[in-house]
């Protein structure tokens, strides 16, 4: 089987301590470990001594790289293009041999021409030399997020919104928006309703009307802050699909702290630019004019729509069982 990053560095740091009685050390690790990783180690011994350790040490590098490398898999391939444009095809190469197919096939479109068409072959990129390593790691460290978060073993909090998938994060923003629209126009007059609905397709105003007349009327505070988060701002501009969206980013912005920053540019990056710029500039313009009452009330209710996805089979599961999720107060309605 093929070994990930943590069993090849255990394979790497044990031959350089152990030597020749590496097989030792891998006793004590469980049987469906130590058969691949006694190979693996087994293969790097039988080589001549004078190349051995210099290429375990450029192994080592490698795998750091790897690691580094494993967070572009969720960067939206937009910011991967737009903030390597100018590194050279050589640097481009090599990351790419890391990356998904889909992924590189988007920077091969989208990056400049010369630098599409200059980009090596892929088994050009295995010959990479130590000091070009250790540079595409400190480009990627530089140029992309890579927040420290809790495993996602442990219960399920509001940071760990950090690492969902782009996937996931537009479809809670959709939700986001949807509800405070829900929100918003609960015990609404039919009238008024119905001018509101024109501006959306038919399966919008279907899901929409299901939300704001199936679904039990909410409190009044909660009507009055959804209707002045509502009413603050310019969507009149926005496609009916859009404005789900732009009306989540928003909510998301007010429940946002400064200390989250480094995380919630991990969020960022999983967008399109085009959205990602959004959210920063929401979050930008709420900076200093955030309740730390309302906050929390937002922070909370991101939670709760986030268990309601999971419970609808929208987006995945996060955490290993639903009473580990970080969930204030409960939540019944069907919507």
């Amino acid at each position: 089987m093929p070994l990930n990053s943590r069993q090849q560095m255990l394979a790497y740091t044990t031959l350089m301590t152990e030597g020749d009685h590496f097989a030792t050390l891998f006793r004590f690790l469980p049987p469906e470990e130590e058969g691949p990783l006694k190979e693996f180690a087994s293969k790097i011994w039988s080589q001549k001594k004078e190349h051995r350790s210099k290429d375990v040490i450029q192994k080592i590098k490698e795998v750091f790289v790897q690691k580094k490398m494993s967070i572009l898999h969720e960067v939206h391939p937009g910011w991967i293009a737009e903030r390597l444009k100018d590194e050279s095809p050589r640097v481009l190469g090599v990351l790419c041999r890391y990356l998904p197919g889909e992924t590189v096939k988007y920077l091969i479109d989208h990056l400049p021409k010369a630098q599409a068409q200059n980009l090596p072959k892929i088994n050009e990129t295995f010959a990479v030399s130590s000091d070009l390593i250790l540079w595409i790691k400190d480009i990627l460290e530089k140029k992309f997020a890579h927040p420290s978060l809790p495993a996602l073993e442990e219960r399920f909090s509001f940071s760990h919104i950090g690492l969902m998938s782009g996937k996931d994060l537009m479809t809670l923003f959709r939700e986001l928006g949807l509800e405070e629209i829900r929100k918003a126009f609960s015990q609404v007059e039919v009238q008024s309703l119905k001018v509101f609905f024109s501006r959306f397709s038919v399966n919008d105003t279907r899901e929409l009307k299901a939300r704001i007349l199936d679904a039990p009327p909410c409190h009044s505070e909660e009507k009055k802050i959804a209707q002045q988060h509502i009413v603050t701002m310019e969507l009149q501009a926005l496609s009916a699909e859009a404005l789900f969206y732009e009306i989540g980013f928003s909510y998301f912005a007010h429940a946002i702290l400064p200390s989250e920053s480094q995380w919630v540019e991990a969020v960022c990056e999983r967008l399109s630019p085009q959205d990602g710029y959004v959210l920063k500039r929401f979050i930008k313009e709420y900076a200093s004019k955030r309740s730390e009452g309302l906050q929390q009330k937002f922070r909370e209710e991101i939670l709760r729509r986030i268990f309601y996805l999971t419970e609808k089979r929208k987006i995945r599961k996060y955490w290993l069982d639903p009473s580990e999720h970080e969930q204030t107060g409960s939540y019944t309605e069907k919507y």
